[in-house]
């Protein structure tokens, strides 16, 4: 048998890299893919493997070379979660899922300015995601966590999309709905933030954090920035409230939205059962029943009645400010309101004045965070909040063991952290009171789609066939999204007044999506 033969069989582009892989294993492959085992379970797959999944060593694996092979996602994984971006799973739902022992997620990402060259695409994110469960095994293994999950709540445009898809094991699975206007809503008036720490001598970067003699309200007031399509450089002239005419971008963002008929197109070859809930079972006093459900059918950790107060707290209160680093040394003397360091920033890393990666390795790192991180969940992590006074009461304080161990060795140390941690977490929970302020009401959003109406049917168009797998089987969901039926109203009536509108028909997100994929999945949606 050639090697055009089994890439043929296996659906694989024959490419120089790949009948390279192939030929590695060319005695195994063919000895498997002339087995009964394959004929009878696999060959009928859209991307048969060929390796056999059940002898694989993933651990002692290339996973690129596993990726050419068509080799399923290592099985690390207890169960897949999948939705839109902004259906709380960035906020809420995971934060739950950490507190009822999940202590890993791997997500799925969309194509994003600053990835590493082999992580982009989808043979990139199966490679970066492959990396990870291997990690996932060895943590469970040691008893650092206990369970891990799958999410997949972006969309990466390319040809590979169908075959990363059905190398995924969805067979048990969440699927989390949202009322899309509420979903543009949120988005449009999402904060950003950078994520990292840099110095000016080199080009390398570290999590993002504050030294003791960081002004503490400076650095919360000037943390968030919001997007907007009126600036040019927004994430360097950093706007301070957000702008409902970002809503465009975001609706025709099928990278993060409105591509949920597509993934259940994506993963028909491993869905079997699906538990579906809306983001708002999982707000307030409704939460806690919510998880014990879900805690159930996903097989985790049940909820525990001691911290039925968290599952009702807003879990995205701190989400933009948090985890922040706070890098302290005996050099430093504690911000007093004189001595503040300087800071700049570019568009991707904060500078802080007479800081070098020197600095910062020699420094004590206190990890600031809150209870719904993931953080709690590894034992490489100590929790040591009960030595500060913190300024809510989901606020958290991390710290690695060698950190520790350095505290230990200095009380004085420990004395100028509790004190300048106070100012800080303070100052945090008054921004993000602030920040809350700034959020949208659904009214903005019907007011700027009615004075934009192409727009406005233009995401009609976009929301038919993103509901339709929903409307199919729970139409009495959509019935009760409130903001959704009022923008229906509203495109009723814009029908209406606007006769004379020239309506284009548009590519949608979902066609937009096949089109740069592959067309066997156009049947099934």
């Amino acid at each position: 048998m050639s090697i055009e033969e089994i890439c043929q069989i296996a659906q694989i582009e024959p490419s120089d890299e790949n009948k390279e892989i192939i030929e590695k294993y060319t005695k195994h492959i063919i000895a498997w893919i002339t087995s009964d085992e394959f004929k009878q379970n696999w060959a009928n797959k859209p991307f048969p493997p060929l390796i056999n999944p059940a002898v694989m060593d993933y651990a002692g694996s290339d996973a690129s070379h596993a990726w050419a092979l068509n080799l399923p996602l290592p099985k690390y994984y207890d169960f897949v979660v999948f939705g839109a971006h902004a259906s709380g799973l960035h906020s809420a739902i995971p934060a739950f899922l950490y507190l009822c022992g999940c202590g890993l997620r791997t997500m799925y990402l969309r194509e994003m300015e600053g990835q590493k060259e082999g992580h982009k695409g989808n043979k990139g994110n199966y490679i970066r995601m492959y990396d990870e469960l291997v990690l996932a095994k060895q943590l469970k293994d040691r008893g650092d966590i206990k369970y891990s999950f799958l999410q997949l709540s972006d969309l990466c445009l390319d040809k590979d999309g169908v075959k990363f898809f059905s190398l995924v094991d969805a067979s048990k699975a969440l699927h989390v709905v949202k009322d899309p206007l509420e979903i543009i809503k949120s988005h449009s008036a999402c904060p950003h933030r950078l994520e990292k720490l840099g110095f000016k001598d080199s080009d390398e970067r570290v999590p993002l954090g504050v030294f003791l003699d960081t002004d503490p309200k400076e650095f919360a007031k000037n943390h968030i920035f919001y997007s907007s399509p009126n600036v040019k450089d927004w994430v360097i002239e950093r706007p301070k409230m957000p702008d409902i005419n970002s809503a465009e971008s975001w609706i025709m963002d099928g990278a993060q939205n409105f591509h949920n008929a597509l993934m259940f197109a994506l993963l028909k070859g491993s869905l079997k059962v699906v538990k579906l809930k809306q983001t708002n079972d999982f707000i307030g006093d409704k939460c806690f029943d919510t998880m014990k459900e879900v805690a159930e059918f996903l097989g985790i950790d049940a909820p525990k009645e001691q911290d039925r107060w968290l599952f009702e707290k807003r879990v995205s209160d701190y989400k933009h400010f948090l985890p922040l680093r706070v890098y302290a040394n005996d050099e430093m003397s504690v911000f007093d309101g004189s001595n503040a360091r300087k800071i700049s920033f570019d568009k991707s890393a904060y500078y802080m004045d007479k800081v070098s990666k020197e600095v910062v390795e020699n420094s004590v790192e206190f990890i600031i965070s809150t209870a719904f991180s993931n953080f709690s969940a590894m034992a490489s992590d100590q929790d040591i909040s009960e030595l500060f006074e913190l300024g809510d009461d989901v606020m958290r304080v991390f710290i690695r063991l060698k950190d520790a161990i350095k505290l230990l060795k200095n009380p004085n140390l420990l004395q100028k952290a509790k004190k300048y941690i106070k100012m800080l977490t303070n100052e945090i929970k008054e921004q993000a009171k602030i920040e809350n302020t700034k959020k949208f009401k659904a009214s903005d959003l019907l007011e700027y789609l009615e004075k934009h109406p192409k727009i406005a049917f233009d995401l009609k168009e976009i929301l038919e066939q993103d509901l339709s797998v929903l409307r199919a089987n729970k139409p009495e969901i959509i019935d009760g999204w409130q903001t959704y039926q009022d923008f229906l109203k509203l495109c009723e009536k814009l029908q209406k007044e606007q006769k004379d509108i020239e309506l284009k028909p548009m590519m949608s997100n979902l066609s937009v999506c096949l089109a740069l994929m592959d067309s066997r999945v156009v049947k099934s949606v």
